[in-house]
């Protein structure tokens, strides 16, 4: 027995004197004005001990409650006991409330007050038959309702993890790219350094004013090559004003409205012509917002387009063009990709149906999500109407189309 007392008090006293760390480390940041990732580092420091505190304090409750018979303790003593249990975690409540630590609870407030089979017999104790069953189906109700918390969190936890996983892949492919053209700056900027290394060896040679003015224009012939070729937006294609997108506020799409979305975008696919390939693709948060990354299916990339990074027409059902830029190894469209997104209102939820008229060419239509044409009871005639493509229109935009062929990837090579 007095070796349980002594055990029970060597918790406290650890739970007491982290209790007394947290306090040094709250005056401690509260009076160094700290700001930025500093003060948020030393906050999540103090969110760590103060979550293993309330862990420590909800065993030395379950260790009071649950006492052996052996052990003789007064009920002056538990009473102490309990008092300097609910001490600290009255100032552990108060340190989590200043860090807006919404979810600091103890056992009883997370998974709600331990019922035990003793408190369900004493209720049912005094009912007939029928007061039974009404007391059996109040507790199923009970159950069903916590159930359906469960599965919203559930599902908005599930929501969140594909948004993080996809700004990370996104973020992956970034700095890649960012890696391959600093790479590529890295090779220019040593070619440009030995040209100027063969010139000043030139000019010490003893060359002539004449030398001299060459290599000034040279100089200036290169900056303006390098300036013409990152510096300048083609002429035909007019610079865009994008609306940014609030990226705190996204609206993520059901999973029964992308199921559906899906299926239209499928009877669309069946009614396209068969000898010109196409795939079907689901947009999520990181297509049509933050990064404006598109991935395409691998199989289709490796098989149907090119091998090397190329421009690609995206055209949509309005006939309206717009220039992509297709990288081969990532298999993916990134610049010019963002522009079509926001100009087509593209959100979590559509299914977009790429149809490949030509080698560097996709005829694009968009099943919308939230298109409430398609939500109604019109019956199947309206929804089949407001997925099919016009028959003579989509003829009308094949027939303009060369067949494909492997005579533009051999004339592009051969030019590169």
């Amino acid at each position: 027995s007095m070796a349980s007392s002594d055990a029970w008090m060597r918790e406290y006293n650890e739970a007491l004197k982290l209790s007394e760390d947290i306090n040094g480390m709250m005056s401690e940041r509260n009076s160094s004005g700290v700001t930025g990732p500093d003060a948020q580092r030393r906050a999540s420091a103090i969110r760590r001990k103060i979550t293993i505190l309330g862990t420590r304090l909800d065993s030395l409750q379950s260790l009071l409650v649950k006492v052996p018979g052996k052990q003789h303790v007064s009920e002056k003593e538990m009473n102490r006991r309990k008092d300097m249990v609910g001490s600290l975690r009255s100032k552990a409540n108060k340190v989590a409330s200043a860090l807006n630590m919404s979810n600091f609870a103890n056992r009883d407030s997370l998974l709600g007050p331990e019922t035990k089979p003793d408190d369900a017999m004493n209720r049912v104790s005094g009912m007939d038959n029928q007061g039974i069953v009404g007391f059996q189906r109040q507790v199923m109700r009970e159950q069903d309702e916590g159930l359906e918390k469960l599965e919203e969190t559930v599902m908005s936890t599930k929501h969140i993890a594909l948004a993080v996983n996809e700004e990370l892949t996104l973020q992956t492919r970034l700095i890649e790219d960012l890696d391959y053209h600093v790479d590529v700056t890295d090779s220019r900027l040593r070619r440009v350094q030995k040209s100027l290394a063969v010139m000043n060896k030139n000019m010490k040679g003893g060359c002539s004013c004449m030398s001299m003015l060459l290599s000034v224009l040279g100089i200036v012939g290169l900056a303006l090559v390098i300036w013409l070729l990152f510096g300048v937006e083609p002429l035909e294609r007019p610079r865009r004003s994008y609306q940014r997108r609030d990226l705190l506020n996204r609206v993520y799409a059901s999973d029964d409205a992308r199921v559906y979305a899906i299926e239209r975008a499928e009877a669309l696919q069946s009614s396209l012509e068969p000898e010109f390939p196409s795939f079907i693709k689901p947009m999520l948060q990181s297509h049509v917002t933050g990064g404006f990354w598109l991935g395409l299916p691998r199989q289709f990339c490796h098989t149907h387009l090119p091998k090397y990074d190329e421009m690609i027409t995206l055209v949509d059902e309005n006939k309206d063009e717009s220039v992509t830029k297709y990288l081969a190894d990532k298999n993916g469209l990134s610049g010019g990709w963002r522009g079509f997104a926001i100009d087509h209102q593209l959100v979590d939820g559509d299914a977009v149906v790429f149809h490949l008229i030509n080698p560097t060419t996709f005829k694009v239509y968009i099943i919308r999500v939230n298109d409430e044409s398609n939500n109604g009871s019109g019956g199947s005639n309206e929804k089949e109407l407001a997925i099919k493509p016009n028959k003579n229109q989509e003829e009308k935009n094949v027939s303009e189309v060369p067949p494909l062929s492997n005579s533009g990837k051999r004339k592009r090579r051969g030019r590169k």
